[in-house]
């Protein structure tokens, strides 16, 4: 699950655990609405969507983990007052050439001895 707040506090975003979409909730007068459900265009089954807004909540983006064969994928959604226009899917065909490996090259660093 993942939550972003708006810096004013009355937008936040929510992505839900084995979910199909994030949620858009707004706070008016001290009660939160739920105002949509985004979906990215495309969207393949359930994932766990990771979320992230602009301070200002103009802006938010979906995460989906198991879209795109796995690789991964991420939308990006306008607010323009009355609801969210979907922008753009920014996906990969298969992972970076030279993203990190999850097996070090070389031997981890030790920690410091703090005991001396």
């Amino acid at each position: 699950m993942s939550v972003a707040l708006s810096a004013d506090g009355n937008t936040a975003i929510v992505g839900g655990w084995r979910a199909e979409a994030a949620w858009l909730f707004t706070r008016s007068g001290g009660h939160w609405t739920q105002d949509e459900r985004l979906v990215g265009t495309g969207a393949v089954g359930t994932s766990a969507p990771s979320v992230a807004m602009f301070a200002d909540g103009s802006i938010v983006m979906v995460g989906g983990s198991n879209d795109n064969g796995g690789v991964g994928a991420a939308w990006a959604f306008t607010r323009n007052g009355g609801g969210s226009d979907y922008n753009e899917a920014l996906t990969l065909s298969t992972p970076p050439p030279n993203s990190p490996s999850l097996t070090p090259s070389t031997p981890p660093i030790p920690p410091p001895n703090l005991a001396e």
